[in-house]
């Protein structure tokens, strides 16, 4: 039996998620869809109810990724999220570490880092 791979991206930066979506589509991996919203990405996840979630940090709001994956992973505890973010101060990889994330990885993000989440 195949792993869903099914993922949603949640990046603020349309270039960067179409990028993602992109590379994601041509390794035949299913995008269940995009976010750059915080509220907009909730509901996007809890619709497609995702394997794994792209979750950028930083989101241009009043809401981080981090507050997003708390809601996500407290309905969906086995959804899971690759925190992607510029920042490596210590008090955010403490609390992405508190959620148990999947994984980080620091931009800018390569292809084989980003492909390497789902081997």
């Amino acid at each position: 039996m195949q792993e869903d791979k099914s993922t949603v991206i949640v990046e603020d930066d349309y270039i960067i998620s179409t990028m993602w979506s992109m590379l994601l589509a041509q390794e035949n991996i299913p995008v269940a869809g995009t976010a750059g919203d915080p509220y907009e990405a909730i509901d996007l996840i809890r619709r497609t109810r995702p394997s794994y979630i792209l979750m950028d940090v930083m989101l241009g709001s009043d809401m981080t990724g981090v507050d997003v994956a708390r809601i996500v992973l407290g309905e969906m505890p086995d959804t899971r999220v690759i925190f992607i973010t510029a920042s490596a101060e210590p008090a955010n990889i403490a609390l992405m570490d508190s959620l148990n994330a999947s994984r980080v990885l620091f931009k800018p993000v390569n292809e084989d880092q980003l492909l390497g989440i789902y081997q």
